[in-house]
């Protein structure tokens, strides 16, 4: 394959994910004033349990259909065989799972039943998901389109028909609803593909332990975003619930653009590896490493600064608390960022699952056993920093791990370079908004002008580093 083809595709899933950070970025000022603290508490609850029970559905097929689908995807009739194997596993925990989730709502779930069996839409979205599949071939182009189009319905719904705590029920349809209609948007390009269906169970076995393998990693992954909310709802408040699901949110909107880099070279870091061209995929992790954190760093540090100014306009003064959360939490957007590129381009495609899941499980495991320990006592400040120690450490486990092969030198390098270009940039921000105060004029002009002040120490920067090796030359 051609790398325009890599160019376009990620092209595709940039412009997929801008959409997918400007959704969340038009429709929570208007959920936050709807709903307040404590609905938005409910539905972030119910959501955390079901999104459990979705992720038991699918299993680890994300990861390990991906890297089958690469692996086999010249051969037509092998990659058919494949597919309907591995969907044969996936449709059969969809069904179990279905039904476990509503014998828990039944047993457990007596105060908020109607939102969480309307969450249950999830699992119905997850058994249709084979964006795997697609991720495989490649094919970026149908999935980004449809997707986009889902999501700009279900936002035209939200302004139209969401307006106060009583339209709960309303979003959770909307939210599921157009989820599970995005997943079946999918299958007719699949079916043109790969032709007409068969279940096939022969040789299920021979996949369902390396998926289940990677399933472990999946849930601890996937984890870290919603156990904070379900330690939350259940021994605190669901306004503290919802307090964390806005701060969270905004810090986590960042790394779509990161995912959105790794959900295209995972498949073309597979191909590379099973042809034999394992050095050219360390040169994209180390470079991808490498432009990530030039980015990253200055969007957390940048967040952590325009917090004061950014809430009170756009969360409401509802959501004041979240100023000092948000401050807290940035540091997991470099975390993420790093974690993600290393899982997604370096252990998944190479077939180091062990590694994978060691490094997810620890990650959890800190997450849950911190959870455990702070959450009654200190609240949403003790889940925040058990998320963030647990990313961390499970970045810092990797990085570890990958340096046995990967040269990571640059990449510090590079991380404490941008670290450094920020100090003036957080001073100029923190001076404009002291002076314009909290509005949405000045956090575009801190955004601009403290985007130029980091640009203008990259390049003095750069300069220097320039003129050191002419010297050096001399």
């Amino acid at each position: 394959m051609k790398s325009k083809s890599l160019r376009a595709n990620l092209f595709y899933q940039l412009i997929y994910q801008g959409l997918v950070l400007f959704y969340p970025l038009l429709t929570t000022p208007l959920i936050s004033r709807a709903f307040g603290s404590e609905t938005l508490g409910i539905y972030s609850y119910t959501y955390s349990i079901a999104y459990y029970f979705s992720l038991a559905a699918i299993l680890g097929l994300g990861n390990y259909g991906s890297r089958m689908v690469a692996i086999y995807r010249d051969d037509k009739q092998k990659l058919r065989n494949i597919f309907w194997r591995l969907y044969s596993i996936q449709l059969l925990c969809s069904i179990l799972t279905g039904i476990a989730y509503i014998l828990y709502v039944a047993a457990f779930e007596k105060t908020y039943y109607e939102a969480a069996m309307l969450q249950g839409i999830m699992i119905v979205a997850s058994m249709l998901d084979i964006t795997w599949f697609l991720s495989g071939l490649e094919e970026f182009r149908s999935m980004v389109l449809r997707n986009a189009f889902i999501k700009i319905s279900s936002l035209i719904l939200i302004f139209r028909l969401v307006r106060e705590k009583n339209d709960l029920y309303t979003y959770i349809i909307i939210m599921a609803g157009t989820l599970a209609l995005g997943q079946l948007s999918m299958w007719p390009t699949v079916i043109t593909i790969i032709g007409k269906p068969f279940f096939s169970w022969g040789g299920v076995k021979k996949h369902f332990f390396p998926v289940l393998r990677l399933f472990l990693p999946v849930v601890a992954t996937n984890a870290y975003t919603v156990i904070d909310k379900t330690f939350l709802g259940v021994f605190r408040t669901m306004q503290e619930v919802g307090y964390y699901e806005n701060s969270d949110k905004l810090v986590r909107m960042p790394t779509g653009l990161v995912v959105a880099a790794c959900a295209v070279l995972l498949p073309r870091a597979s191909y590379f590896i099973s042809h034999g061209d394992k050095e050219k995929n360390d040169e994209y992790v180390v470079n991808t490493l490498s432009i990530t954190l030039l980015i990253i760093v200055p969007v957390a540090i940048g967040l952590a600064s325009i917090a004061p100014q950014i809430v009170p306009w756009y969360l409401g003064n509802d959501f004041l608390p979240c100023i000092d959360y948000i401050k807290f939490l940035c540091p997991i957007i470099v975390a993420m960022s790093v974690s993600t590129i290393l899982r997604m381009q370096y252990f998944v495609p190479n077939g180091l699952d062990r590694e994978y899941t060691i490094s997810t499980i620890i990650g959890a495991v800190t997450n849950l056993m911190i959870n455990a320990a702070l959450v009654t006592r200190f609240g949403i400040y003790g889940v925040i920093i058990g998320s963030v120690l647990s990313e961390i450490i499970s970045m810092v486990y990797l990085l570890q791990k990958a340096s046995r092969q990967l040269k990571f030198i640059r990449v510090v390098g590079t991380g404490v370079y941008s670290a450094l270009a920020c100090i003036p940039m957080v001073y100029v921000v923190h001076y404009i908004g002291e002076r314009l105060g909290a509005r949405i004029t000045t956090n575009i002009l801190q955004m601009l002008l403290g985007a130029a002040v980091y640009g203008g120490m990259l390049l003095i920067g750069y300069g220097l580093s320039v003129c050191s090796k002419k010297d050096m030359r001399k």
